[in-house]
């Protein structure tokens, strides 16, 4: 769950620094600005609102988590921003969802946008299922992220709510280019087994798909 990793590469390889540069870029924290701003756009949201949006989610969804990571890792002395050991992250993880929760709140009293707020809510249930979960088994926030936003935002689009071409389009991108290169850069750099990188996947396709639906079975 790093913005700028401090993991230091074993190898001074082509590969490794290729999986080292796609696992920062990907980094779960960045996530749902890129959701939040294609939903506005999705929503026809003046560009005001748009841009308040992308605001208020990157602060309480990457800001506020990034300066926390770094501070952890700054006082307990960890030796990656990714922390690698599971009960590191449990500290960590607890701080961030304090920081979704405040966020969300913000954004349902400002957006009256079901989808949007519904947005809020997946994310933040995604969170807390993984921090869960984190107390027996450590799962590679970075896909469950890019599963959950990806599946989302193809969710939106052919189910009719939106239907534009950027919710799809992004969907698949997420889904079918960056998942992928993320699967095996967390894989590569040593930060995540198959299993962990299998079970966030999971995670998020399973989540978001279950909340998408409930929630509009009691509308």
């Amino acid at each position: 769950m790093s913005l700028i990793s401090q993991y230091k590469l074993k190898k001074d390889s082509t590969p490794d620094i290729v999986a080292r540069l796609a696992s920062d870029l990907a980094n779960p924290l960045i996530i749902p600005p890129v959701v939040f701003g294609v939903m506005g756009y999705s929503q026809h949201l003046m560009n005001s609102e748009t841009v308040l949006l992308i605001t208020l989610s990157a602060f309480f969804f990457t800001i506020i988590p990034a300066v926390t990571a770094l501070t952890l890792a700054h006082y307990r002395s960890f030796r990656s921003l990714d922390f690698p050991e599971r009960k590191s992250r449990t500290r960590l993880y607890g701080f961030t969802i304090l920081s979704f929760i405040a966020g969300s709140i913000f954004i349902a009293v400002l957006f009256n946008e079901s989808l949007i707020r519904l947005l809020t809510l997946i994310f933040s249930i995604n969170l807390v299922c993984g921090f869960i979960i984190n107390f027996k088994w450590k799962i590679s926030a970075h896909c469950a992220a890019l599963a959950s936003g990806g599946i989302f935002l193809l969710l939106v689009g052919f189910t009719g709510s939106s239907g534009n071409f950027p919710s799809i389009a992004t969907g698949f991108f997420l889904l079918l280019m960056v998942l992928p290169l993320v699967l095996w850069a967390r894989y590569q750099i040593g930060i995540h087994s198959v299993s962990e990188l299998a079970g966030g996947t999971v995670l998020g396709f399973l989540l978001t798909i279950f909340v998408f639906t409930l929630w509009f079975s009691t509308q």
